[in-house]
């Protein structure tokens, strides 16, 4: 008689612990939906133009990054597609080991 009161004890006990926390969940959101906000939607009073002007104002604090990266163009000093070519060569010529493949 006392394992059968264990045994229902136990279940009961195990039935009430995983069901507590599907009830205090509250409602929440289809997959994909992502987080659900019952509160009225905010509008921005700024317009595009405005926050970007501001943005130029103020640029990042040393560190930051800003959100548009200008594109590096090539300077003027640097060597030209067939100048490393030949310097390649020479150095290969004069017992440089280029690091190749798998075992370099």
């Amino acid at each position: 008689m006392t394992s059968s009161k264990n045994l229902t004890l136990a279940s009961l006990l195990a039935l009430a612990a995983f069901s507590s926390s599907a009830w205090a969940a509250g409602p929440m959101p289809a997959t994909g939906e992502g987080p659900l906000f019952l509160d009225q939607p905010l509008v921005a009073s700024a317009t595009r133009a405005e926050v970007r002007a501001e943005a130029r104002e103020h640029p990042p604090v040393h560190g930051g990054q800003p959100m548009v990266v200008d594109a590096k163009l090539p300077s003027a000093q640097s060597p030209s597609r067939a100048e490393v070519r030949t310097q390649t060569r020479q150095a290969i010529a004069q017992g440089f080991h280029v690091a190749t493949g798998e075992m370099s």
